[in-house]
């Protein structure tokens, strides 16, 4: 499954040299010196607790977010959003 903020994340900082990728068990295969990079020089871990925290969605993004087990479901108004706000 495609992780977009993940992969956006990524795109953003990476060398032309760096591979692709398009979710986080890509970003676990990556070589050692390219995650180094990512957490020291880009304050990757910020990120990651960034994308994981439904108040980070809710206050700067102006949407609801809610987590169940390690799924997040960001609301947007199309595809049933009511339902699986009030679901989770």
């Amino acid at each position: 499954m495609k992780d977009y903020f993940l992969e956006k994340f990524y795109n953003d900082i990476k060398d032309e040299s760096w591979p692709e990728i398009k979710n986080y068990r890509d970003f676990l295969s990556l070589p050692d010196q390219i995650k180094n990079e990512c957490y020291t020089n880009h304050n990757f871990s910020k990120r990651l607790g960034e994308i994981e925290n439904k108040e980070h969605w809710r206050i700067n993004h102006g949407v609801d977010a809610v987590k169940f087990k390690n799924n997040i479901f960001v609301g947007i108004s199309k595809c049933a959003s009511t339902y699986y706000l009030n679901f989770f």
